[in-house]
């Protein structure tokens, strides 16, 4: 009852008190204009501001305040705009931005029906939903989403479907779990479907000098690193980074030469705000380097190398020594080698070259070899002998030692029982000699006689 009496009264006040251009219409179709136009029918409030089409700038058609009725006390306020030719119209919300008491800007909320664009701060949106720059920032800092779906923070032109651009050392995208449960596993995961004709998903790194306007030639003097992956981890008072993969140049970057080089940084001693050092390099060549910055060969090691298997290799420098694991803590059903030297007497050595025009992904050297054939070998003792996925056949030469040594142990048991025989026959054709000798005396006295 109290409510329909002062809507009741606030008719009869615009009645009694209509404002310039006047107040036409019931309470139920109350129409507010310039021109004491007839509201429209069907609409309850109708507030029409002049003729749009003579007016190339914003027309505030509807205002809230406060009671004051300075500049300052203005709160809200709604118009219309159209552009220089009247081929765009387009209806604004404007909301104060206060510096101390004073209105020192309007954020603009704009809808723009020809297009369907909706801008917040700027009263031309460059897509469905743009929210422009703060005025504050001396480069863009727009966030838009285009008809086609695509999502731009920083550009109000995106060319992919997630497109950020910044003019600030710390632009970047974080993901956070803030989650309480005791197993948490943020992730970025990509995924690609009807992966036809060589397609997939992958991450990559750009990197150029210049700008994004005219970029230059990465350079050594400059960018050093292409693109770095971090790991980090809090140690009670800060994020350490631990471990790191980077990607760097060796030269300057030109259109028919990009050279570059990999690292693999773990973690040690705290220094900073890191704790980490190179501990691996794959470098242009591509050969590797564990303990080393400047590999020579396509797996350079300085420290010891320990292997559970087969290490395999056609050509291989070792400065140091090779150990196999031999542990008899490890070993079960240990049986001696029989017949050692009847086998080796089996064995064929033999000189040879290697097939290099055949097989020249293998590296092989064009120098006179020598060694076992794998296949004879294979007959006479398979253990030393390994094949891979394609059928070829390698050889572990070390493993044929302990057949060597035992070999020689049964040789060295026939030359000590043939020492001996010698060495009974050599008694023997002594004894021989003496009773010869025995026989001559006896021969001579009795010849005298």
């Amino acid at each position: 009852m109290k409510k329909s009496m002062l809507i009741s009264a606030a008719c009869a006040m615009l009645f009694m008190f209509p404002p310039f251009g006047g107040i036409k219409g019931g309470c139920q179709n109350i129409g507010i204009s310039t021109d004491g136009s007839t509201p429209e029918t069907g609409v309850l409030l109708d507030v029409k501001g002049i003729n749009s089409k003579t007016v190339t700038a914003t027309q505030n058609i509807f205002q809230i305040k406060s009671f004051d009725a300075s500049t300052e006390a203005l709160k809200l306020r709604l118009g219309l705009a159209t552009n220089a030719t009247y081929s765009l119209s387009y209806g604004i919300i404007d909301v104060p931005e206060y510096v101390g008491n004073a209105v020192s800007a309007y954020r603009h909320l704009v809808l723009q029906p020809s297009g369907g664009n909706v801008g917040i701060g700027t009263t031309s949106p460059a897509a469905l939903f743009h929210v422009a720059a703060d005025k504050n920032t001396t480069y863009d800092s727009s966030f838009v989403v285009t008809s086609a779906g695509r999502v731009g923070i920083g550009t109000s032109s995106p060319g992919n479907n997630l497109t950020v651009y910044a003019n600030d050392a710390n632009v970047g995208i974080g993901i956070t779990n803030t989650s309480s449960s005791v197993l948490r596993y943020p992730y970025l995961t990509i995924t690609n479907y009807n992966g036809g004709l060589g397609s997939h998903p992958y991450f990559g790194f750009q990197n150029a000098e210049g700008s994004s306007a005219a970029p230059t030639a990465v350079t050594t003097t400059s960018t050093t690193l292409l693109g770095t992956l971090i790991f980090s981890g809090y140690n009670g008072s800060s994020f350490i980074q631990s471990a790191r993969i980077e990607a760097s140049l060796d030269s300057n970057f030109t259109a028919t030469r990009a050279p570059s080089h990999i690292r693999f940084s773990t973690g040690g001693t705290i220094s900073g705000s890191s704790a980490y050092s190179e501990k691996m390099r794959i470098d242009k060549n591509g050969n590797v380097g564990i303990g080393c910055t400047g590999p020579q060969y396509k797996l350079h090691v300085i420290g010891d190398i320990a292997s559970s298997a087969t290490i395999r290799g056609v050509n291989a420098y070792v400065q140091g020594a090779i150990t196999a694991c031999s542990d008899i803590r490890y070993k079960k059903d240990i049986t001696p080698l029989p017949n050692a030297l009847n086998n080796v007497m089996k064995l064929q050595g033999v000189n040879y070259f290697w097939k290099t025009k055949e097989f020249p992904d293998k590296k092989f050297t064009e120098a006179k070899q020598l060694g076992f054939i794998a296949q004879e070998i294979e007959k006479i003792y398979p253990e030393v002998v390994m094949t891979d996925k394609d059928g070829y056949k390698s050889v572990d030469y070390s493993r044929l030692t302990p057949v060597l040594v035992e070999a020689m142990k049964e040789q060295q048991k026939i030359i000590d029982s043939q020492q001996s025989a010698i060495g009974s026959l050599q008694t023997e054709n002594k004894n021989l000699k003496a009773e010869v000798e025995k026989i001559k005396e006896y021969l001579q006295l009795s010849g005298k006689k």
